[in-house]
């Protein structure tokens, strides 16, 4: 029987509660390599801290490959409990709950969520907090009068 590929994935997700200005980022980190195989951030108007965090994931699945394993990081236990399946119900968010849960189903993704402590040194737990910070800046920077600017950085690193 063949082993599935695994990969880690860092998520984060953080909405200013103010402008309601948001952002999700992830880190996908290859364990053979040791390195970073894709970065993605994103910034959103009108949303919840809770939807970014979940964005975050979605984002993760959709660029992972089929048939894998995946270590989610995340500092989100909003995040742990609503995709673990400790609880079934959260009608806000039931509509990215569904559609992760399909994704991962549709690609035959395992996955296992663990928390790490936000703010707390782990280099790729802030990276990831750090991209959204600097995308909801950068949307912020976008809305204002005169600028139009966009607030996405992709990178992908070979798969």
């Amino acid at each position: 029987m063949k082993n599935k590929k695994t990969f880690v994935v860092f998520t984060d997700g953080g909405c200013d509660a103010i402008s309601k200005i948001g952002a999700s980022a992830i880190i996908i980190i290859d364990p053979d390599i040791d390195g970073i195989i894709y970065e993605w951030s994103d910034a959103f108007n009108d949303t919840t801290n809770n939807r970014m965090e979940l964005i975050a994931f979605k984002e993760a699945l959709e660029n992972l490959p089929n048939d894998c394993e995946v270590i989610f990081m995340t500092d989100s236990q909003y995040c742990i409990t609503v995709l673990s399946g400790n609880k079934s119900e959260y009608p806000k968010n039931m509509d990215l709950i569904r559609n992760i849960r399909a994704i991962r189903s549709e690609k035959n993704i395992s996955c296992d969520y663990h928390y790490v402590k936000a703010h707390n040194g782990n280099k790729w737990n802030e990276m990831v907090d750090s991209a959204c910070e600097r995308a909801i800046q950068q949307r912020r920077n976008e809305i204002s009068p005169g600028n139009d600017s966009k607030g996405s950085l992709i990178s992908k690193y070979g798969y």
